[in-house]
Parts: structure tokens; sequence; C-alpha cells
């Protein structure tokens, strides 16, 4: 049955109780007199408040514990007394099998004695190589970061005046610009607006002249033509006289 206990705690050790506390009943020894143990929790909680209604852990109850107990060797009785025969036949493989293993492990004991040498000379040579990658990484890092430590230095130096400079030129040109009037900046909007307008027709010219069109784009692109006109000025150069005829 369950049992309801009120308990009474003493003042001084009250603020040693906290709101995770156990409570369980325990006994003095195997046969003496009963009492309620309290397991006080963990002490960086909260102090359980007074009155407060706690669950307490229910006992083991001895005669199921017994029971239970009776129950497993009967059943490790039954097993042993009707699988006699197959158990007797297990210990004996498994003895066989120690044995074949013992005499496996005598005759190739001095080859596994190499292979533990072996093993552990890798592992030293490892060590080794490891250790000296380690320093030399550390010197190239050291390295590096001097270099970088440095190069940020100079960059530190030298980035001043040329913000300096940047903010010096915008300045100037802002006050160019303040200079000038509407009429101004509307000549100059012009004078780009014509400018990009000529650099749009030079294209188109450039163009037009690419793709062999019109009698200067059929000079330059047309290769018969280049050449006929490249073989009469050789003949008038050694030939002059062609330029003049009689009537």
């Amino acid at each position: 049955p369950m049992i309801r206990m009120h308990l009474r705690i003493d003042e001084s050790v009250k603020d040693t109780i906290h709101d995770d506390a156990l409570f369980y009943i325990a006994s003095q020894s195997v046969l003496g007199e009963s009492i309620v143990a309290v397991d006080p929790g963990d002490p960086e909680g909260p102090v359980l408040p007074e009155d407060s209604v706690v669950v307490g852990v229910d006992p083991p109850r001895l005669d199921l514990a017994f029971a239970m107990m009776y129950e497993l060797l009967e059943g490790m009785t039954d097993l042993l007394r009707n699988n006699r025969e197959e158990i007797q036949s297990l210990l004996a493989a498994a003895a066989n099998i120690i044995r074949n293993l013992d005499g496996l492990l005598e005759g190739e004991r001095p080859r596994l004695a190499r292979i533990l040498a072996k093993v552990e000379e890798a592992m030293d040579q490892s060590n080794e190589l490891i250790g000296t990658a380690n320093r030399t990484m550390n010197g190239r890092v050291q390295s590096v970061l001097r270099n970088l430590d440095t190069t940020l230095a100079e960059v530190s130096e030298d980035i001043d005046p040329i913000m300096e400079d940047a903010r010096s030129l915008t300045h100037k040109a802002n006050e160019a610009l303040d200079v000038l009037g509407p009429e101004q900046r509307r000549q100059i909007q012009q004078l780009i607006g014509d400018a990009e307008t000529t650099v749009a027709d030079a294209r188109r010219i450039v163009d037009h002249i690419e793709s062999g069109r019109g009698t200067v784009g059929s000079l330059i692109m047309d290769e018969e033509i280049y050449d006929d006109v490249q073989e009469m000025l050789r003949d008038l150069k050694h030939n002059p006289w062609k330029l003049f005829w009689r009537e």
C-alpha cells in the first residue's frame, strides 16, 4: 500500500535539501529499524520549499527479487541438465580451438616478433618524420607571417598619403564643379554627348570599311583590287612614260 508521511526537517539542515532531492526508505542494517533516507540533490539548485509534496522512491520488494532469482537459477539448471552433451561438445571444441591457436602462435612467434619490431621501427620513423615536418612547417609559417607583417606595415604607411591625395582630388573636383554655373555644366554635358556621337559615327565608318562596302572598303578589304593597284604602281615606277600619250 501507498504510505503518506509527514517529515519535519531541522532548521540547521533545511537549506541543504534541494528541490531535486530523493526520499526513500532504508534500514540501519539488514534486520534493523527502517528509516527515511534523503539524497539532498544538486547543491547548485534551489532549496526545497516548505510544505512541499514529494513522491518517494519505491523500495525493492525482496520477495519478488528472490522469486526472480529462483526462476533464473531453475532455468539455468534445466538448460545444463537438458543440453549437457551439446555443452560438453561446445567446451571441447573451444578447448581444441585454443590448443590449435596456441600451436600456431608458438610456431609463428619469431615471425610475429619481427613484425612487431618492424611496426615499432615504422612508428619511430613516422614520429621522426612528423617532428621534422612540424619544425619545417613552423619555420615557414613564421617566415610567411613575418613577411606578411612587413607588407602590412608598408601598406599601412603608404595608404595614408594615397587616401589623402584621393580626398584632395575629390575635393578639388567638387570645388571645380561648384565654380561652374548651370550654363557651363550644360555645355560640358553637350560636349560629352557630341564626343559620344562622334565615337559612334567613327565606329560605324570602321564597321562599314571592314565589311568591304564603298570605295574605301573595297580598296582596303578586297585583296584582288589591292594587288591590282600594287601591280599598276610597280609598272608606272618602271615605265613612267605611260603617264603621257600622243595625239
